[in-house]
């Protein structure tokens, strides 16, 4: 092929380049592709050097006119290099088919036409993903006994229990009960001045301190809007997590005692959150339109509507690579119009979504490991309660939130590091093989 080599050393390789995986653009006449190659089992790994290929125009009868620039240098098949009567580069006269120029120990041999699209890429932009149908999770209308209850937990994926008994709280849980209840307590509040797609990853809210009563009239009145001047003087939206006390997780019985009494578990959960597997129950308040960032816990969860509507998207854990993780937390923020070229695994992600939308009433169980991202359609009242799948041991003591990873991944995870370190002591080539012969001795287990 007609190619320069950019790289150590100034003989050319004989060897064909392997191409797989490979960018190229076009500029100037030239196609150059940088990347690609291969992995063989039997002849270890193999990456092409960079390749700059010049393009002309092929007609009834060739012609080729001198290019002003440097020569570049023509290889035969072989490996060698013909005479200095075909090492000149040549350039397109015109912009038909373009060619590869190949070579023999005689000079050029042969001229074999691709297509090359000369098209500049667009500037990157949020686009929507191709529509879908999501998957529904399963509802159950009526209340589930002990068993059937057992079942549908064991299966590990998400169900909505409908009209569940979640006690009194239902008719009592109003802006006017709770600011007569517990209208002096004060709380953190994340606020939002850019925006009601609230972002774990770059920070863009604040939290402000209020007392439930000015956050539960400002979010939970009928006609209030997201973005309405609050009573710190700014204007943003408004979002309420109850957080524990001196580092621990956050319990409603305790933080909001005058109010937490009115809300009760159904008894068909009464096997499964225990007091030795329960590990945090959150109240959650938030005004219209606020959505929360895409997320996994490790905990499982129930989420309780209480008032108002949720909706609720979810990813099943097989998707995790699709999720652009930063710890527990998706980089994809607008998952429904995402920026493809950032997250280009993220469309098989959505393709494999679970979604719904909770009413007043309903229950939502949440298994460990699911992504969920939440919107609230009109202001919110929720209560979440999560509890432990495996025994105590595994978990993190020190785990406020129920989102760090159980203790043998985060070993597991610590080991890799260091394997990564070792492996860096090696070339590139060499690294290259055995990262993938590790990655699939993982993908075997």
């Amino acid at each position: 092929i007609n190619a320069e080599y950019m790289g150590a050393g100034d003989k050319p390789r004989a060897s064909r380049p392997l191409l797989s995986l490979h960018t190229s653009t076009l500029l100037g006449g030239r196609l150059h592709l940088v990347g690609g190659g291969g992995v063989c089992f039997s002849f270890g790994s193999h990456f092409s050097p960079y390749y700059s290929l010049v393009l002309a125009e092929r007609g009834d009868d060739p012609t080729w006119d001198t290019a002003e620039a440097a020569p570049t240098t023509v290889v035969n098949s072989n490996g060698t290099i013909p005479s200095s009567s075909a090492t000149t580069a040549f350039s397109s006269v015109a912009s038909s088919a373009p060619v590869i120029v190949s070579a023999s120990a005689d000079g050029i041999s042969s001229i074999s036409s691709f297509s090359v699209s000369t098209t500049v890429p667009a500037a990157i932009t949020a686009t929507a993903i191709t529509a879908t149908a999501a998957t529904s999770p399963p509802r159950i209308t009526t209340t589930p006994s002990a068993d059937q209850w057992h079942s549908l937990y064991a299966a590990r994926s998400p169900v909505i229990i409908s009209d569940a008994d979640l006690g009194p709280c239902r008719a009592l849980w109003n802006a006017e009960y709770f600011a007569t209840k517990e209208g002096d307590t004060q709380v953190a509040v994340h606020r939002s001045e850019a925006g009601h797609r609230l972002d774990f990853v770059n920070k863009n809210f604040q939290f402000v301190n209020m007392s439930f009563a000015d956050l539960v009239r400002q979010t939970l009145s009928t006609d209030q809007k997201a973005e309405e001047e609050d009573v710190t003087g700014g204007r943003g939206w408004l979002y309420f997590r109850s957080v524990g006390v001196h580092q621990q997780p956050s319990d409603i019985w305790k933080l909001f005692p005058n109010v937490a009494s009115d809300f009760v578990l159904p008894s068909f959960l009464k096997d499964t959150i225990t007091s030795a597997s329960y590990h945090q129950s959150v109240l959650r308040v938030s005004a219209p339109d606020i959505q929360m960032w895409t997320h996994y816990d490790i905990m499982d969860n129930v989420l309780c509507q209480i008032r108002g509507e949720k909706k609720v998207v979810l990813f099943p854990p097989s998707t995790v690579l699709g999720m652009y993780l930063q710890g527990s937390v998706s980089q994809v923020l607008d998952i429904e119009t995402p920026h493809q070229q950032h997250y280009p695994l993220f469309a098989e992600a959505w393709a494999q979504r679970w979604e719904c939308v909770l009413r007043e009433g309903d229950m939502l169980f949440i298994p460990a490991l699911w992504f969920h991202n939440t919107v609230a359609n009109t202001s919110s009242v929720n209560v979440n309660v999560f509890f432990r799948h495996l025994e105590a041991e595994q978990y993190d003591k020190k785990d406020i939130y129920g989102n760090k990873d159980l203790l043998t991944a985060q070993k597991a995870r610590a080991e890799a590091t260091k394997l990564a370190a070792t492996l860096q002591s090696l070339p590139a080539y060499y690294q290259n093989f055995y990262k993938a012969q590790i990655t699939q001795m993982l993908q075997d287990l």
